[in-house]
């Protein structure tokens, strides 16, 4: 026998959630002011997404991959500083050679665009009420 308990044991005890069940995070005024908070991290633009996890690796240059995907090279290299967004053309031919999908590309310029606006208007967004939830008005 060894000096472990058994899970299952703990599990058939009443009123207690099986091992390793994890509570949904509850989000609560607190939470979503600290998610607002000054000290977040900065937004990650795609194009260092590009670079970080898909060119660097793969020792593929800005130019190479734009010759690739039959863009011209400085459209690319935009891109990659992060100076211009990722298009619904540059999703699909991102999604083509590295076999992703364009809706991968699009989320993270999505989900880029959404953190630099909340972060732009966080005072409007703070003074506004949310709904109380009565859907009978």
């Amino acid at each position: 026998m060894n000096d472990f308990p058994d899970p299952q044991d703990e599990a058939d005890q009443p009123g207690q959630e099986p091992a390793g069940t994890a509570e949904p995070e509850a989000y609560t005024h607190e939470r979503i002011q600290e998610f607002l908070s000054e000290d977040a991290l900065p937004p990650v633009h795609p194009g260092e997404i590009l670079q970080e996890e898909f060119l660097d690796p793969l020792e593929l240059t800005p130019a190479d991959l734009g010759e690739r995907l039959r863009l011209p090279a400085e459209s690319v290299e935009a891109l990659a500083r992060s100076e211009r967004p990722i298009d619904a053309d540059d999703a699909l031919r991102l999604a083509r050679y590295f076999d992703t999908t364009p809706e991968f590309w699009l989320n993270l310029q999505a989900q880029h665009d959404l953190e630099v606006e909340r972060e732009r208007i966080r005072h409007e967004l703070a003074a506004i009420t949310p709904h109380a939830g009565n859907s009978d008005t």
